[in-house]
């Protein structure tokens, strides 16, 4: 004998499913379904200005955070941390500003390897392509030879992606290659 039970609460559904063996032991199992994604329409960005490394360092001389410090042994470090990390937080908050700006697929990459140029107009390119095979009637001739390209640009895509990748990452380690810390 098998009974459910459907509950409905904020962080998602939960299935009680109860069931009972002939020794009238009962089990009881919770599937609980994850809760759906936030749409995602708008993001945050930071609009940093080219020579922000040097204008934070620049106000961090002039905030003289080494006179904040406590030099006393005995003492929790986390405080001289969480001094250090204020002050660079605050530095850089006050010269970047934020913008809440709609997500483009196009514009707003999540990945370091995907750069401005070819692999990004490419893709953008590849979605032309499938939006007009989208647009064409499904028996016509032009559909099947939209469908081979998109199908071939793909693979490029793809071939072009990971190479970029795999690049990316060897800069990253060959610029690293003294400090083990950093890979």
């Amino acid at each position: 004998m098998s009974d459910y039970v459907i509950e409905s609460h904020a962080c998602g559904i939960f299935v009680h499913l109860n069931i009972t063996n002939i020794r009238s032991k009962t089990l009881l199992h919770t599937f609980q379904c994850q809760k759906s994604k936030p749409n995602n329409k708008y993001i945050t960005i930071k609009n940093r200005p080219h020579n922000l490394h040097e204008i934070i360092k620049t106000d961090l001389q002039n905030m003289n955070i080494m006179q904040q410090m406590d030099y006393n042994p005995d003492t929790d470090p986390s405080r001289n941390y969480t001094i250090t990390h204020n002050a660079i937080s605050s530095t850089i908050d006050k010269h970047t500003t934020t913008k809440t700006v709609k997500f483009n697929k196009h514009k707003h990459k999540k990945s370091e390897w995907i750069t401005q140029g070819h692999i990004r107009r490419s893709i953008r390119h590849r979605d032309k392509i499938h939006l007009k095979m989208k647009r064409t009637h499904p028996d016509s001739p032009q559909r099947y030879t939209l469908k081979t390209n998109i199908a071939t640009y793909n693979k490029i895509i793809k071939k072009t992606i990971t190479q970029a990748k795999a690049i990316h990452y060897n800069n990253i380690f060959t610029q690293a290659h003294n400090n083990p810390k950093d890979t």
